[in-house]
C-alpha cells in the first residue's frame, strides 16, 4: 500500500503495463476497465486493488491527507483481499512529513501472546511441530497490530477534515455490497477450506 502526496497533475495510463498482466489480475476482475486509472492534483494512491485504491482517491478528493487516504485504502483492502491485507495482521508504516521535513517509522508488526512460551511450536517431547501443525488453531495467532498501528497514524498524523470514522465508509459499501471474488481469494479459500471447517 502506498500514499503519498505530490505537487501537480501527473497524467498517467496502466494501458501497456497493466494490461500485459493476466485478465485475472486486473481491474475487470471488480467491474473495472483493464487500465482502470484515475488522474488528478495534489496526490497519489496505489495498492494491490483498484477498489482499495479508489477508497483513498476519495478521501483525497474529500480534502483528507495521505494518512486518511492510507486508512480507507487499507479498510476497504480488508474486505476485498482479506488473505493479504486483513486486519488480523500488523504492519509497518513510514511517513515522511513534508512540513517538519522528517521521516518517522512505525512498527506495529503482530507479536507473540505475553503468555506463550517456548514450547508453543513443540509437540510433548520437545520436537518442533510440522509447519501445518504450527499454523493450526490458535497457536499460530498473534496479538494483532494494523488496528492499532492505522489509529496512532490517524490520531498523530491525519488531517482533522476527515474523521476516523469517515475512512471506514467506502470499506463498509463494500462489505455491505459485496465484491467479486478475486481468482487468488478464490485458491486462498480452496487452500484453507479445510482449516476454516
Amino acid at each position: 500500500l502506498l500514499a503519498f502526496s505530490c505537487r501537480g497533475e501527473v497524467a498517467h495510463s496502466f494501458a501497456g503495463s497493466w494490461q500485459a498482466l493476466p485478465a485475472e489480475l486486473q481491474g475487470e476482475i471488480q467491474g473495472m476497465p483493464s487500465h482502470w486509472a484515475s488522474v488528478g492534483t495534489g496526490g497519489a494512491v496505489s495498492t494491490a486493488n483498484a477498489l482499495a485504491t479508489e477508497a483513498g482517491i476519495g478521501i483525497l478528493r474529500a480534502g483528507g491527507n495521505a494518512i486518511d487516504a492510507l486508512l480507507a485504502a487499507q479498510w476497504a483492502l480488508a474486505v476485498v483481499e482479506p488473505q493479504s491485507s486483513g486486519l488480523g495482521g500488523g504492519g509497518f508504516l513510514l511517513y515522511y512529513e513534508a512540513k517538519t521535513k522528517k521521516v518517522f517509522a512505525l512498527d506495529c508488526r503482530e507479536e507473540l501472546p505475553e503468555a506463550a512460551d517456548e514450547n508453543l511450536f513443540r509437540d510433548a517431547s520437545g520436537k518442533p511441530l510440522p509447519f501445518p501443525e504450527r499454523i493450526k488453531g490458535a497457536r499460530a495467532v498473534g496479538v494483532l497490530g494494523t488496528v492499532a498501528l492505522m489509529e496512532y497514524a490517524k490520531k498523530r498524523f491525519g488531517s482533522p477534515k476527515i474523521s476516523f470514522s469517515e475512512t471506514f465508509f467506502r470499506a463498509i459499501e463494500l462489505a455491505r455490497n459485496g465484491i467479486r471474488v478475486s481468482p487468488r481469494l478464490q485458491q486462498a479459500m480452496k487452500l484453507n477450506r479445510d482449516r476454516f471447517l
